[in-house]
C-alpha cells in the first residue's frame, strides 16, 4: 500500500520519470509474497494516492516560479532583497508559496514572523555584527570561523544541488535514523513521517509566507550597502554602527557537486527556511517522543564520502553527535549563520515559527486512535 501510494504520487508530481517509478514499485512488489494481501495493498495505495492528490488539485503549487525582472520586480530601497551580486540567479523561488493552500493549518499566515528588527537598533547591530565577522569567505572577506564552524555550515546545506535535493530531505533522514534507533512500528513509523512531513509542508509554506511579506535583504547585500553612498538609493541603513563591506563575500550555500561558485539563496532572508524546518522537525520529534533527550548520531551526504565540493574534491565521511534535539535544532538555525548568508534573528524566529506549525499539525492531524 506504502509502495503504490508513493509511486502513484511520485508519477503525478514528476511525470517524466514514470519509467524509473515504475521499476522501483515492481521490485518492491516482488517482496510481497500472499497475493491477496498485495492485491489489497495496492488497491488501498491506490485510492489514499488519488485521494490526496484529488484534495491538492489547484493548490497554488502548480504556479512557476517568477523570473526577476520579468515576473517579480524587486525594490531598491535599504532593507530590501535584491539578486545575489555573486551568482545572480535570476529566481525569486517561493513567491507564490505563501499564497498556496495549507494542509493543516489555517492559513500561511496564521503564524506569520514579528516583523524584522529595524536597521538602527541594538538588535540588527549584534546580528549585523556577527554575521559580518564569521560569514565571511576567509578569501576575498576575512572571518574568525572555526573549522568546526565551517563543517557545521556545510553539514546542515542540503541547498538543491544534485544528489543531495533540498533541507526536508536531511530532515527526513534524521528522522528515519532516529525512528529506527527507537525500533519503531510500521505503523508509528508511517504517523511520525506524515506528522513531519505535513508540519514541514505547511512550514514551508508558512515561511515563505513571510519570507515575502517582509522582504527582508540578505547579508550580502545588507554588508554591501550598509553606508551612506552605497547601493541604488545611496542612502544606506541608517546606523552609524553597522561599518560598511562594499565587497562583503560570504562562505555561501556550498555548490556541493557542482562547479559553480558558492551562492545565497534566491529568496529574503527573514525567517530562515532552514530554521523553520528544523523547527518542525525537532519540535514534532518532541511532542511524538515526549522528550527532548535524544542522543543520535548522523551522516550529513554534505560529508558522506562521495559528495564533492565545488572545486572536485570528495568531502570526507564525517558523522556527527548531538546529545538532545534542540542542540541540533539550534545548529541546524546557526549553521545559516556561518555561511554568512543569514542573520540571528532570521534563526530564532524560523524555528519558533516552525514550532508553532509543528504544535498545531501534532494537535490537529494523525491523531492516534485510543482502543
Amino acid at each position: 500500500a506504502v509502495a503504490q501510494a508513493a509511486h502513484d504520487t511520485l508519477v503525478a508530481l514528476y511525470p517524466s520519470q514514470a519509467a524509473s517509478f515504475d521499476t522501483w514499485l515492481a521490485d518492491d512488489l516482488l517482496q510481497v509474497k500472499n497475493k491477496n494481501a498485495k492485491a489489497n495493498g495496492i488497491d488501498l495505495g491506490q485510492q489514499a494516492a488519488a485521494a490526496i492528490l484529488a484534495m491538492r488539485v489547484n493548490d497554488g503549487s502548480q504556479v512557476p516560479e517568477p523570473l526577476l525582472g520579468i515576473d517579480y520586480f524587486t525594490s531598491d530601497l535599504p532593507g530590501h532583497w535584491r539578486q545575489d551580486p555573486i551568482s545572480l540567479i535570476p529566481l525569486a523561488l517561493g513567491a507564490h508559496w505563501g499564497e498556496c493552500k495549507p494542509f493543516v493549518i489555517q492559513s500561511t499566515d496564521q503564524f506569520r514572523v514579528p516583523p524584522p528588527p529595524a536597521m538602527t537598533s541594538a538588535e540588527y547591530t549584534t546580528a549585523y555584527n556577527e554575521v559580518k565577522q564569521i560569514g565571511g569567505d576567509g578569501i576575498v572577506t576575512p572571518t574568525t570561523r572555526t573549522p568546526e564552524q565551517t563543517f557545521i555550515g556545510t553539514f546542515w546545506a542540503y541547498d538543491g544541488t544534485p544528489s543531495l535535493c533540498a533541507p526536508p530531505r536531511l530532515y527526513n533522514q534524521i528522522t528515519v535514523q532516529i525512528a529506527d534507533q527507537k525500533n519503531l512500528s510500521v505503523v508509528d513509523l508511517a504517523r511520525l513521517l506524515a506528522l513531519v512531513n505535513t508540519a514541514m509542508a505547511d512550514t514551508g509554506m508558512s515561511v515563505w509566507e513571510s519570507k515575502y511579506y517582509y522582504d527582508f535583504w540578505r547579508p550580502i547585500t545588507g554588508i554591501r550597502e550598509s553606508d551612506p553612498g552605497t547601493g541604488p538609493t545611496g542612502a544606506g541603513d541608517g546606523n552609524a554602527a553597522t561599518i560598511g563591506d562594499p565587497t562583503f563575500t560570504p562562505l555561501g550555500a556550498p555548490a556541493s557537486n557542482l562547479t559553480g561558485p558558492n551562492f545565497t539563496p534566491p529568496f529574503p532572508a527573514y525567517p530562515s527556511g532552514h530554521a523553520g524546518f528544523g523547527g518542525a522537525l525537532f519540535q514534532t520529534l518532541r511532542r511524538f517522543f515526549g522528550t527532548d533527550a535524544v542522543a543520535f548520531t548522523f551522516v550529513s551526504d554534505e560529508f558522506n564520502g562521495t559528495t564533492r565540493d565545488n572545486g572536485g574534491n570528495v568531502r570526507p565521511y564525517m558523522p556527527r553527535s548531538f546529545s538532545s534535539l534542540s542542540q541540533a535544532e539550534e545548529e541546524n538555525g546557526q549553521s545559516r549563520i556561518y555561511l554568512g548568508i543569514h542573520w540571528s534573528f532570521d534563526k530564532t524566529e524560523g524555528i519558533t515559527q516552525g514550532e508553532h506549525v509543528a504544535d498545531y499539525v501534532f494537535e490537529n492531524a494523525f491523531l492516534p486512535l485510543h482502543h
